[in-house]
């Protein structure tokens, strides 16, 4: 628009009329029923007079009390106002304001607008920092703020404001109200300053915020608060003063008050739509998010209670009741000091600076006391809450109970201390970082010496450091270790040089990036010389055993002449000469037959046992039912004579000597049928079950038993539990048995009671060849 107005406010009618002639003398019936409604002539300067400082200079000659208000293109405004600054001619109060684009005012202030309804949905949940300013509250104060800001530079934007709203429909309307703004009172101006100063004591973060993106509302004088009042000007101006103008025409005045109400509606209404759906949405998706959060809070199992800076508590969640006893109700309102020890206050208070100071603390070890009087150990973390001017306004604080786990660690502490083994850790480097009392009795070295050196320098002998550093290289590439999870015996070496075996068990730290490893280390040196002494002793009875044995056989057999020497020629002398001797020596030679009888037994015993010590078992498949059945026939006159019964069940085939296995089932056979009771015949029975490595055999008889104090006498040589003339034998053939279930890797024992029988139990292990049960036999 190349055209220029110049508004001269406070011209009257005849100085207008005196003026024209000077000037484009078409006046528009609008600009010139504004002009009336402002008490100013308004004139415009056509192409043909380009420059508006001249014309200007031209109005103040003609009009020297006139104030002139200059309007030229925003592109010209900086030159002219150096102009017009520059020039004698003018008044001092001229003014020069730019003349916008009405299409680009509608671009900014629709953008504005945008921008504000988009910020005031962001924004709302600032409204939990700043307590009493909820934006719900702020958001229809926002068009009064605009308003005062707008009266506070209404002197400079007024005709500014004038110009840009002539040029749309329904502007005119505007022109009334700042004339009648300009008028008003000081009542209304003191209202105003007072309204302004509450928005600014309480919103004054608020209206920081919106202050800039207002600035395109306040520039054309919108007041949502006083549309009404617009309305009502309108309605002033166009019937007081198109009424009385010969050029009134009805129609013209009914358009212009339909455009400016449906303007207002469109406009407005729009915005204000957009405002009250965002504010709506942005409240729903904090009372979610407040609800989450408090359902969070509620549910952790951690601490969480905020307090103000002074220390009043504030929050309180249900971990917190559970911890220190005190029920929310309880709680709220309370000194933090509710739950801190006498001897932690100095600490709080240092943690109460430190929040102060906007600092906070982080995972700080201390304790707390509970209602009950209860200490517990705790990590916390305290940290400041700042409003949106940056001041520490509360503290929120997260507790974790660590009573289990720090006692857990004192107990493990302890049981390190106490441990008769060396228990040391090293790092991925080899580099102590534990080493606990027995390591430091056993190697010499102080917890100062040792932690933080390598592990190699200290206890391994140099000859030996270079393949433990590659092993743990080995590790460190991700190779397996051949002695992690294992026992190994190795040499170590003390403080002072001296070397000793030990035994060493090392393993990964489980949860450890990089990795630590623990070893397990005891000296063997005791151990290995009692190994030592009792290999020797071993190795002595074993020689020992051998010679006695050696001994008992070559004993035995030798001792056979002789004694079939004195025992034939006993059995001659009683033959041939028992009419020449008295009953007396007859006695005597009945002595020496029998002693010699025995005597035999015993050496016949003696061999037998020697017999077993004496040769290797040597195992082959047998047949347990055969070799029972063997037995029997071998006991057959002694079970005739004591008109007993031998059975058996199913019993296993085993690998064994079949010697000496006959002679077990032998011996207990004989011995079930030799202990018989008086008032009944003997009666054996031989069983076996599978015990899953092993056989379980059983051996029952219902003979005079014994009692269970004498259970393992039994099985010892030569020891009888009755004497020689209630029955006969030497008291070895248990012995025998004991020898040789054990030589074959079993067990034997008896449970009795007298008259109540015997049952002999012994075992065999399960070969891996195992055979089948054979079938029941009964014996004579």
């Amino acid at each position: 628009m190349d055209s220029r107005v110049a508004l001269l406010i406070g011209c009257s009618q005849e100085l207008e009329a005196a003026l024209r002639p000077h000037f484009e003398p078409r006046l528009e019936t609008e600009w010139r029923e504004l002009t009336h409604a402002l008490a100013a002539d308004l004139v415009l300067i056509g192409p043909e007079e380009p420059d508006a400082t001249l014309a200007a200079q031209h109005l103040a000659k003609l009009a020297p009390a006139a104030r002139l208000v200059l309007y030229v293109p925003t592109s010209e405004l900086q030159q002219v106002r150096e102009v017009v600054d520059q020039s004698p001619n003018l008044p001092m109060d001229t003014q020069v304001l730019g003349f916008p684009d009405p299409q680009e005012l509608e671009r900014v202030v629709h953008l504005a607008a945008t921008r504000i309804t988009l910020q005031a949905a962001r924004d709302r949940d600032l409204q939990r920092d700043a307590p009493g300013s909820a934006l719900d509250d702020f958001v229809p104060l926002i068009p009064n703020f605009f308003y005062q800001w707008f009266r506070q530079r209404r002197d400079d934007l007024a005709p500014e404001i004038l110009a840009t709203l002539s040029q749309s429909p329904g502007g005119d309307t505007l022109l009334a109200l700042i004339h009648n703004d300009r008028l008003a009172g000081s009542t209304d101006e003191r209202r105003a300053l007072e309204h302004r100063a509450f928005i600014e004591g309480d919103l004054q973060p608020f209206v920081d915020s919106y202050r800039e993106r207002g600035r395109h509302f306040a520039a054309i004088g919108v007041s949502l608060t006083t549309w009404l009042h617009v309305l009502g000007a309108l309605r002033r101006v166009v019937w007081e003063r198109w009424t009385d103008s010969s050029e009134f025409d009805p129609r013209r005045v009914g358009a212009f008050a339909t455009g400016l109400e449906h303007y207002t509606q469109v406009t407005f209404g729009a915005l204000l739509q957009g405002w009250q759906a965002a504010i709506e949405e942005g409240h729903h998706r904090l009372h979610e998010r407040e609800r989450l959060f408090t359902a969070l809070v509620e549910s952790s199992q951690d601490v969480i209670l905020s307090k103000t800076p002074d220390g009043t508590i504030t929050a309180w969640n249900r971990a917190a009741e559970e911890l220190y006893g005190y029920p929310a109700s309880d709680a709220l309102g309370q000194h933090i000091s509710l739950i801190v020890p006498e001897d932690r206050r100095a600490e709080l208070d240092w943690v109460m600076r430190e929040v102060r100071a906007g600092r906070g603390v982080r995972n700080l070890v201390t304790r707390r006391v509970s209602k009950d009087g209860r200490s517990h150990d705790v990590a916390i973390t305290v940290s400041p809450i700042r409003n949106n001017l940056g001041q520490v306004v509360a503290a929120s604080t997260f507790a974790r109970d660590m009573s289990d786990r720090l006692g857990l660690e004192r107990r493990n502490a302890a049981i390190l201390a106490g441990a008769i083994d060396a228990i040391i850790t090293i790092d991925d480097a080899g580099q102590v970082v534990e080493f606990n009392a027995a390591a430091q009795t056993l190697f010499g070295y102080s917890m100062s010496e040792a932690v933080g050196r390598e592990l190699a320098e200290l206890v391994i002998p140099e000859e030996e450091r270079a393949a433990h550093r590659a092993g743990l290289a080995h590790q460190r590439a991700g190779g397996k270790s051949r002695i992690l999870g294992r026992r190994v015996e190795l040499v170590a070496q003390r403080k002072g040089g001296s070397r000793f075996p030990v035994e060493a068990s090392i393993v990964r730290l489980a949860g450890t990036d990089p990795p630590l490893f623990t070893a397990f280390v005891r000296d063997l040196t005791e151990l290995k010389r009692a190994k030592e002494d009792l290999r020797r002793i071993i190795t002595d009875l074993t020689r020992s055993n051998s010679d006695l044995e050696q001994f008992a056989y070559v004993a035995s057999h030798d001792l056979q002449e002789p004694l079939r020497m004195v025992s034939a020629y006993m059995d001659l002398l009683q033959r041939d000469y028992a009419g020449q001797l008295d009953e007396r020596a007859q006695r005597f030679i009945q002595y020496a037959t029998t002693g010699g009888k025995r005597m035999k037994e015993l050496i016949d015993d003696l061999l037998a046992y020697s017999r077993i010590e004496a040769h290797a078992v040597k195992p082959t498949a047998c047949d347990c039912g055969e070799i029972v059945d063997i037995a029997t026939q071998n006991l057959k006159r002694l079970v005739d004579d004591s008109a007993g019964k031998v059975t058996w069940s199913d019993l296993p085939s085993v690998d064994a000597e079949a010697g000496q296995l006959l002679q077990l089932f032998q011996n207990l056979i004989g011995n079930g049928l030799k202990f018989r009771r008086a008032d009944a015949p003997p009666e054996v029975h031989v069983s076996a079950t599978d015990a899953g490595t092993e056989w379980l055999f059983c051996v029952r008889d219902n003979g005079v038993g014994f009692e269970p104090r004498f259970a393992d006498r039994i099985f010892q040589m030569f020891q009888r539990l009755h004497p020689r003339t209630s029955f006969p034998g030497s008291g070895i053939g248990l012995a025998v048995a004991k020898r040789i279930v054990e030589r074959h890797g079993g067990r034997i024992w008896a449970e009795s009671e007298p008259g109540q029988g015997t049952l002999f139990y012994f075992t065999l292990p399960i070969q891996p060849r195992r055979g089948s049960l054979t079938s029941a036999h009964a014996g004579a």
